[in-house]
């Protein structure tokens, strides 16, 4: 067990080989957690592990582009976003980094595949839009985000196979490292960058993802709870957030935050990754989270 908060929580990862397309996803958590959880702990599980297990994936390389899009992708990712937009909300080097060498070819059947799936709103968004993944999954494919509704049956099937086989009662929580924002004095004004199932935050795409970082000091910043194997309420929802954060900060970005992290780990090109280079990592899909005891 490792101390996370040194205050309420014990946390323990579970490292793994790379879950390909096809894995049964509930049968390896029941591989992975058996004999080491207890009633009450919270299971926090990587949405794209999940949904690249499930095979929810897309090809962008499908996605014809045309000169124009090349110069809009240029002009706003690389000379608005790169340039400006990134002093505004003050992002970290490494996005800053990624936005000034954004893959222009590449970049724009990204964004292009984004605008025609997710609209306007994710579009505009730099990095990370509408929960669609690119880092730690290889060539030109995508990770896609689960609905709220599909990832909340999927951490219902997972409690309630561990309950039945195991006989320990967990909370599942699936995760996305993509931002919200829960307003510091009130939790009832969340901004959502993508879907959740937070039921009363707002979905707001860009706009959420603006708004969050520019009044950083009126907002509170923390990965998106996709699903839940409990309800999501006012009264839990502190909690929730506070154990989603815990987990991400403990799990890490796989072989990296961006595509360019993950190019230089490999020591290839972002695209010319393969599923091969994948399993020869150790990967961190699930984290236990444990209250510690009051005595």
């Amino acid at each position: 067990m490792v101390s996370s908060t040194r205050r309420r929580f014990r946390v323990l990862r579970r490292y793994c080989r790379y879950w390909l397309p096809g894995t049964n996803v509930v049968k390896k958590v029941r591989e992975l957690l058996h004999g080491i959880i207890h009633d009450g702990d919270y299971l926090v599980i990587s949405e794209k592990a999940i949904s690249t297990a499930l095979g929810n994936l897309f090809d962008e390389d499908l996605i014809p582009v045309s000169s124009l899009d090349k110069v809009i992708t240029l002009l706003y990712q690389r000379v608005f976003c790169g340039l400006f937009l990134v002093k505004i909300l003050k992002l970290r080097r490494e996005f800053v980094e990624l936005l000034l060498h954004y893959p222009i070819t590449d970049g724009s059947k990204h964004k292009k595949f984004v605008l025609i799936s997710y609209g306007v709103r994710h579009f505009l968004k730099p990095i990370g839009e509408a929960g669609v993944d690119a880092t730690n999954v290889p060539y030109k494919l995508v990770s896609l985000p689960l609905s709220p509704d599909t990832a909340t049956r999927v951490a219902k099937l997972i409690s309630g196979t561990i309950l039945s086989e195991l006989g320990v009662r967990v909370k599942v929580l699936i995760v996305d490292s993509d931002r919200l924002y829960v307003h510091k004095c009130n939790p009832r004004i969340i901004l959502a960058t993508r879907s959740t199932c937070i039921p009363w935050a707002k979905n707001l795409g860009f706009f959420g993802y603006f708004l969050g970082r520019f009044f950083r000091y009126v907002f509170s910043e923390y990965p998106t709870i996709v699903g839940s194997s409990v309800p999501v309420t006012l009264e839990n929802v502190a909690e929730l957030l506070e154990v989603a954060r815990i987990a991400e900060r403990v799990r890490g970005f796989g072989l990296g935050r961006t595509v360019l992290d993950v190019s230089r780990r490999v020591g290839k090109e972002f695209h010319e990754v393969t599923w091969s280079d994948l399993l020869r990592f150790r990967h961190c899909p699930i984290v236990v989270i444990r209250k510690k005891s009051l005595t």
